[in-house]
């Protein structure tokens, strides 16, 4: 295949048992050159969920150079905690919420279709989608995670750097409270959280210099993410440069 120009990789073991997966991933190793081809150690959480395996997991990979993917657990369980859980200790790069779409009663649908009206059908937000949303939107492919550390236990945070370098900082947060961000890049930061009461609340934003730090606060328990601004809006067109002279050559 090589020859011919085709390079598949493959995503690897997808045991339903997290606790399974390395010992899977550990005799697919074993065959010479598979490692070659193997470009993401996933799994899925219907049985031997724990921190221990979930950070064993994580382990390998890094042992391995390759990624991690958490691609099935189709429960009403599944939400943003989980997420949050597999990107922090299970370092994934991949991660399965459900369905595109579904039902109104759906329970794995990231969307919801009501159909009651054939003619002018509605395309809602699943609440869950709405939490989730915090982190899928702000970080984009491609993001790198750093090292964060919380003084708080009930404030937990995510940091990541997009490809353009602006900076994603998602909150976990268990309990309503201010708190403040610092080690951030100076430039202008978007705020945005949602509760089970409200959501995509935008706070102003705040624009911060060398060694200051972002202050915010959630109302409520749920996520809070604290995202750069480009210093250039997408719908703003540049400003024409002043005393530029076009001369043929």
């Amino acid at each position: 295949m090589k020859a011919a120009g085709f390079e598949p990789v493959f995503v690897a073991p997808s045991t339903t048992n997290m606790g399974n997966a390395v010992t899977y991933f550990d005799r697919m190793v074993e065959v010479p050159g598979a490692i070659e081809f193997l470009r993401e150690l996933s799994y899925h959480r219907y049985g031997g969920v724990s921190l221990q395996n979930l950070r064993t997991i994580a382990g390998r990979a890094k042992q391995y150079g390759i990624d991690t993917s958490m691609l099935e657990w189709w429960s009403g369980g599944n939400g943003y905690r989980t997420l949050h859980e597999d990107l922090k200790d299970g370092n994934n790069s991949a991660w399965q919420q459900g369905v595109l779409a579904g039902a109104l009663n759906s329970k794995m649908a990231l969307y919801l279709v009501d159909d009651s009206d054939p003619v002018n059908p509605r395309l809602l937000l699943n609440d869950k989608s709405k939490f989730t949303r915090q982190y899928y939107r702000f970080i984009r492919p491609g993001a790198i995670r750093i090292q964060s550390v919380s003084k708080e236990s009930v404030f937990d945070p995510l940091t990541f750097i997009n490809k353009d370098g602006g900076y994603a900082v998602v909150v976990k947060c268990d309990a309503g409270g201010d708190f403040s961000i610092g080690g951030l890049a100076t430039g202008t930061y978007g705020i945005k959280y949602t509760t089970a009461g409200r959501y995509d609340v935008d706070q102003p934003d705040q624009t911060i210099g060398a060694a200051q730090a972002v202050v915010t606060g959630i109302p409520a328990a749920g996520v809070l993410t604290v995202y750069g601004k480009p210093s250039l809006p997408d719908d703003e067109a540049p400003t024409a440069p002043a005393g530029l002279v076009v001369t043929d050559v």
